[in-house]
């Protein structure tokens, strides 16, 4: 496959559990705590993807996403906060993330969403871990998971909810609190993301016509 990630994450346990469930379907990472090092590291090699922190820094916490698409227009990035609102939604849009993943997610929608982005025509190799395994390591990313029948983690309480970012991008996981129920800002968040959605169908279509 030989596909590289860029992973930022400041905390090191989720970092260690998403590089190893990374390093495990097939992909070399590089993960990094401090934004100014994976920034370094970007300048002299070349990755496939990044997987990024949303860092509170002066007044929006996307520099670290804004400095690797100044650089690097064409890499697609994928974030990782629970401190997102809506207006970092909109700004997520403009610098044309791929996808958000807000805590607490399913690890196999996290994986899916990866293998979508960068080898959709290849078979990526199957965890090697065991069910407990998954279940400690999806405990890592911030969430109280549980395990289906199937081995396959899931929010405790819930099956989440998903909402789209746009026509051609992938269906971020947007997860309920705990005991299935969604807070506010998940209702909000999926509103004005859909609204956005209906915004850029409407635009292409003028487009289009015009």
């Amino acid at each position: 496959m030989n596909k590289k990630i860029l992973l930022l994450r400041n905390d090191p346990r989720e970092r260690r559990a998403l590089s190893l469930l990374l390093v495990d379907a097939g992909f070399f990472v590089a993960s990094f705590e401090r934004p100014q090092d994976a920034l370094a590291v970007a300048k002299h090699e070349e990755f496939d993807l990044v997987v990024s922190d949303y860092h509170k820094e002066g007044e929006n916490g996307f520099g670290f996403v804004k400095a690797i698409k100044d650089s690097q227009p064409w890499m697609p990035v994928m974030v990782i906060s629970s401190d997102l609102e809506m207006d970092q939604v909109i700004e997520a849009l403009r610098l044309k993330v791929k996808d958000l993943f807000i805590p607490p997610f399913e690890t196999s929608e996290f994986l899916d969403s990866v293998v979508k982005l960068l080898c959709p025509e290849e078979e990526v190799s199957k965890p090697k871990y065991s069910d407990q395994d998954m279940h400690e390591m999806s405990s890592l990313l911030l969430g109280k998971f549980s395990l289906e029948g199937n081995g396959r983690a899931i929010p405790r309480g819930s099956r989440g909810k998903q909402a789209t970012l746009a026509p051609d991008l992938p269906t971020p996981s947007i997860a309920p609190t705990e005991g299935g129920k969604d807070n506010g800002n998940n209702e909000e968040l999926n509103k004005i993301i859909e609204d956005l959605r209906n915004q850029l169908s409407e635009k292409e279509k003028a487009l289009t016509s015009g």
